[in-house]
């Protein structure tokens, strides 16, 4: 396992995203597990992955490293059906060892030798769908064609890592987008529904994330800074928008982050991590109304 390594305070361009990811501090992502549970927190659990995270970083990558995407992303070729002889495609379908057509070709050895070969020139990529990548670039062209979300993400500094220090904890941002001379941070979201986004706000706790790296950038600026989110929806036509974070919520999630980083301090002092208590008895999560069941009006 590679040993964590302490960040020095101050604002760092040009880190790598694996190499921020080893520095040894307090980020937005941990300090919402702490406050949904300490004991995760100590365990070290991460944000289960869902479906739409590698496409947010897809995304993610083609908005703010474009010159970069062939690095890091590939698109496995359909060597079923063909192969490279150096840049010539040559159509021939797999077959089992004796030469006769396969009814699963991607099962046979000739397969697995095609894709060993191409992966040996490519190592360290990372394979995705095509489908994905079309999503990510059709993403990508409806945001260049919003004005707020063009705005929002064209100019500025992309990927800066900054680190800073509140009251005796070390912690750290990666900003996708900073713009400095107008006082604010940038960030990149994908989301199933333009028109909800409001409760991805609060379900995500974008909020949390605003306060913290505002407070970031004061704290190693001194500047006020405001935190604008550009979201953009995954499927086809892609409804975008850009707008800042509104100041309620930012003041809420400063107050939920400290809340979050007082509990560590609680814990790491006294050695003891609380997790889940059972509740009295389970219940739903909103009040609904069931109507006419056996004729019979019924409320939960």
């Amino acid at each position: 396992m590679t040993d964590r390594i302490v960040p020095e305070v101050g604002i760092h361009r040009d880190v790598d995203f694996e190499e921020y990811l080893n520095w040894d501090a307090i980020n937005q992502s941990s300090l919402k597990i702490a406050l949904k549970s300490p004991k995760k927190y100590k365990f070290g659990k991460a944000i289960e992955p869902t479906d739409a995270m590698p496409l947010g970083t897809l995304v993610h990558a083609t908005q703010l490293e474009p010159t970069k995407i062939h690095e890091r992303y590939a698109v496995l070729p359909p060597f079923e059906n063909g192969y490279y002889d150096g840049e010539e495609w040559i159509e021939e379908p797999c077959t089992k060892a004796n030469g006769e057509p396969s009814s699963k070709p991607k099962q046979t050895g000739m397969y697995q030798q095609r894709v060993d070969a191409w992966w040996k020139e490519r190592g360290g990529v990372e394979l995705v769908d095509r489908d994905w990548l079309d999503t990510a670039d059709g993403m990508v062209r409806a945001m260049a064609d919003d004005k707020q979300c063009r705005d929002c993400l064209v100019e500025g500094e992309k990927e800066v890592s900054i680190v800073w220090e509140y009251e005796g904890f070390l912690c750290k941002a990666r900003i996708d987008n900073w713009q400095q001379e107008r006082r604010r941070i940038c960030d990149l979201k994908s989301t199933a529904d333009i028109f909800g986004f409001a409760w991805s706000l609060k379900k995500w706790g974008y909020h949390i994330q605003a306060a913290f790296y505002a407070d970031g950038i004061k704290a190693l600026t001194g500047e006020e800074t405001e935190f604008w989110i550009a979201a953009c929806e995954k499927e086809m036509p892609y409804e975008c928008g850009a707008a800042p974070v509104d100041s309620k919520a930012v003041r809420l999630g400063r107050i939920q982050y400290r809340e979050a980083l007082e509990t560590i301090r609680k814990c790491e002092e006294s050695g003891d991590w609380p997790g889940f208590e059972s509740p009295a008895k389970w219940e739903l999560a909103h009040d609904v109304t069931i109507l006419n069941v056996n004729g019979e009006e019924i409320a939960l």
